[in-house]
């Protein structure tokens, strides 16, 4: 998919009306605001958007680390380090600290493992809670997978990627969860199910590291639902594919007074640009693909957060009314 080849993510420059990298390294905004963090949940739009990193949500991800210890996973894992480290910034987060703070997580070499903390801690958090609420089934080795993995996103490789694969199909099934729906998970084929308007959507989901294998990861699902989609009947086949690895090796981060906007925009340059290749993969069994992108953002005068974008690219064109029905409802 030669349209997100080398775009990264994008810094919105208003004084040339360029689209550029920002990286972490030199990134000095970050002493403004360590904790300035807050999520804006592009799939449920019935929860505060603003997200931060106090008390509630410390009581929130000490909470899901004691449930996932009943279920047998313990310290050490990625997210027990993330707790620590937002333990660590709450202690030393005074207006007058933070250029200190800063300047000492950048020499440690930290700092990249402090934008996955922010980050994916409140992925987790947003994700869980909204799971358990439903009583969805998690797969014990789906939820071990998804709390393994190096606690710095940009360390993450082939051999590690598992950890993050895991948590993109915990993500999709929140999706569908926040909206009410209640998800299937399965350690087979599809990885995310869900009635819709009488329907069964079955989801295969996938993830990239590399840009030139976005189409050998798509034709990899596809052949995957071929698997469990009834074509005779009215199942719905996707294949939803997280490129926010491309966008975001772990970093950098967005600068953005609208990000949500920028991310959409550059989701769409892209899928427009690679949009007969696209549609020719169209089987019986593969309707549609839901393509998302996440990264870090920096909100100037607001702070930073973990902004998503999302878009369903219906191959089907007899289904594109209900795609349309379903990507409304789940805020696509």
């Amino acid at each position: 998919m030669p349209g997100l080849a080398g775009t990264g993510t994008v810094h919105n420059d208003q004084s040339n009306g360029r689209i550029e990298l920002r990286c972490a390294a030199p990134a000095r905004a970050w002493c403004r605001n360590l904790l300035g963090w807050y999520s804006e949940t592009t799939y449920n739009s019935t929860v505060n958007p603003i997200r931060g990193l106090d008390d509630q949500f410390q009581a929130e991800l000490v909470d899901i680390l004691a449930w996932a210890h009943q279920l047998g996973i313990t310290s050490h894992t990625r997210f027990h380090i993330y707790k620590s480290n937002i333990e660590w910034l709450r202690a030393h987060d005074g207006v007058d600290e933070r250029p200190r703070v800063y300047a000492q997580v950048a020499s440690e070499g930290r700092l990249n493992e402090m934008l996955s903390t922010m980050t994916e801690s409140i992925e987790l958090v947003e994700t869980i809670p909204a799971l358990r609420r439903l009583g969805v089934v998690i797969p014990k080795n789906l939820l071990r997978r998804a709390f393994s993995g190096p606690a710095d996103m940009s360390l993450e490789d082939r051999t590690s990627n598992e950890a993050r694969n895991a948590m993109f199909e915990l993500s999709v099934a929140a999706m569908a969860a926040r909206r009410g729906l209640t998800p299937m998970l399965s350690s087979t084929n599809p990885d995310v199910s869900f009635e819709f308007g009488g329907r069964l959507v079955k989801i295969e989901c996938k993830r990239v590291l590399s840009v030139n294998r976005i189409m050998e990861r798509l034709n990899e699902g596809t052949k995957q639902l071929k698997k469990s989609v009834r074509s005779a009947t009215s199942d719905i086949g996707i294949v939803a594919i997280s490129l926010s690895k491309l966008v975001n090796p772990g970093d950098r981060f967005l600068v953005s007074g609208s990000p949500h906007e920028d991310l959409s925009k550059q989701l769409h340059d892209a899928l427009k640009a690679n949009e007969q290749e696209l549609g020719r993969m169209h089987r019986p069994w593969a309707s549609g693909f839901i393509f998302y992108l996440s990264t870090a953002a920096y909100v100037p005068g607001r702070g930073y957060i973990p902004t998503n974008s999302g878009t369903i690219f219906p191959l089907n064109l007899a289904e594109r009314e209900f795609f349309k029905r379903l990507a409304g409802f789940l805020l696509v």
